[in-house]
Order: C-alpha cells, then structure tokens, then sequence
C-alpha cells in the first residue's frame, strides 16, 4: 500500500502514482524504466495492484492529476512503505524475498 499526505487535500483531490525500476540522482532527478503508473486515485492511498519482483528496489512518487510535477520527499508528507534515504528524491521501497 503506497500513502501520502496532501495538506491541501480537498473532496475533489485526485493523484497519479507512478513506480519506476530504477532512479539517479546528478543534477536533478532522472528517471529511468516507469512500470507502473495509475492516474485520477481519490484517497491519499493506493494499492498496487501488479505483482513486483522480489527482493527489489523501487521508486514510487505522486503527483495531483493534471500537474507535471512528480512529488518528493519534502514536498508530500511520507508515511509508508519503506525508509527516505534523501531530500528531494522520490520515496523508495524493497520488495520482501518471497
């Protein structure tokens, strides 16, 4: 289950999550392999509904439906899964061993 916290959330909010394989970082952000992406998500939650390979690594970010901006640690409230290993990358997650 991916959660964030949006603190201008409204009833008419709506999110695009999208899953990337892998993630550098040199002069900003570039992504590489997008696998997974939904758009128009209402609650501040989604599960992911593909089955990811295990013991893998992951990045995942939000945005609001219609903007261009991918969000990053500091600009969404974090609350789940996985640590933040950086500022202004996007939240990452391991997938477990089975």
């Amino acid at each position: 289950m991916l959660q964030w916290c949006n603190p201008k959330h409204t009833a008419d909010s709506r999110y695009d999550v999208g899953i990337w394989s892998s993630l550098w970082t040199a002069d900003g952000v570039a992504r590489d392999e997008r696998i997974y992406y939904r758009e128009g998500i209402a609650k501040q939650e989604h599960r992911v509904d593909i089955k990811l390979k295990p013991k893998s690594h992951y990045y995942w970010s939000v945005r609001p439906t219609r903007t261009k901006t991918w969000s990053s640690s500091d600009k969404f409230y974090y609350i789940g899964p996985g640590p933040n290993f950086e500022r202004n990358v996007y939240f990452h997650f391991s997938t477990p061993d089975n």
